[in-house]
């Protein structure tokens, strides 16, 4: 008589039946426990699978999000430059001409001076203070808080 176990529940098989059957019986029995091993480690490659798209997903949901960022400071630095352009006149048609040795002549030390001049415009303008060799552009913040307001950046 054969026995088959089949996770806690034994068959018995009639003793009538040939043994070249009950061998046959046995492999394919061996062949679904092969089959339940092989699904298990499909079902850790499934789950593994996902967690992968899933990390992929959050990847790209990074990614778009840096690059927006990235073309937003593109997009601010165009403006930038382009206000720069239009903002920062010729310095020899507003404040006078520039000399020889490439000095500013009649250019203000600040944006208070400018504002004192009657400048209330917030935008880029040239500067030449009196503790620097050349004169340089400046942000002038001329309506916030009284105006006046010197920004300058060094990069």
């Amino acid at each position: 008589m054969l026995m088959i176990c089949d996770y806690g529940t034994a068959v018995r098989l009639p003793s009538l039946v040939d043994e070249d059957v009950q061998s046959k019986i046995q492999t394919l029995v061996g062949s679904m426990y092969s089959v339940r091993g092989a699904i298990g480690v499909l079902q850790e490659d499934i789950a593994a699978i996902r967690k992968n798209v899933t990390s992929l997903n959050n990847i790209t949901s990074h990614t778009s999000s840096v690059s927006r960022q990235l073309l937003t400071t593109k997009h601010f630095t165009t403006a930038m430059l382009e206000m720069k352009e239009h903002t920062a006149t010729p310095v020899a048609s507003v404040f006078g001409s520039v000399s020889s040795r490439g000095e500013g002549e009649g250019l203000p030390t600040d944006c208070w001076e400018l504002l004192e001049k009657g400048n209330n415009r917030s935008g880029i303008y040239r500067v030449l203070p009196p503790e620097a060799s050349r004169p340089f552009f400046v942000y002038c913040q001329q309506d916030k808080r009284g105006g006046g307001w010197t920004v300058s950046s060094h990069n």
